[in-house]
């Protein structure tokens, strides 16, 4: 089986979200179709999926919107911060700026 896609998104509301607050967009994304296969195939809900290189966290995204439990991590804290976008809406997005990590 081989799967086509695109390798990243230009007006998606990451980017859109990331430009609008003056963030570095992560240089290296990719389509959610991508983790989204992996995480079918290798995973049932509740399972736990882990990204130790999230990026923007599209395997984090993915892995929520499939019902599964996710843990990340970023060494570039200001791609962490960008990634909220994919999980909040963007009517109610807190100034990435702002948010703490731990």
């Amino acid at each position: 089986m081989l799967k086509k896609m695109g390798n990243n998104a230009a007006n998606d509301s990451y980017t859109k979200q990331c430009k609008e607050n003056g963030i570095k967009i992560h240089p290296a994304r990719f389509p959610a179709l991508l983790p989204k296969f992996f995480i079918k195939l290798l995973t049932d809900t509740n399972d736990l999926v882990v990204d130790p290189f999230a990026g923007s966290n599209t395997t984090g995204a993915v892995a929520e919107s499939l019902r599964r439990r996710w843990i990340a991590s970023e060494a570039v804290e200001e791609y962490l911060k960008a990634s909220t976008f994919r999980f909040e809406d963007p009517e109610k997005q807190p100034d990435p700026r702002q948010v703490k990590l731990f």
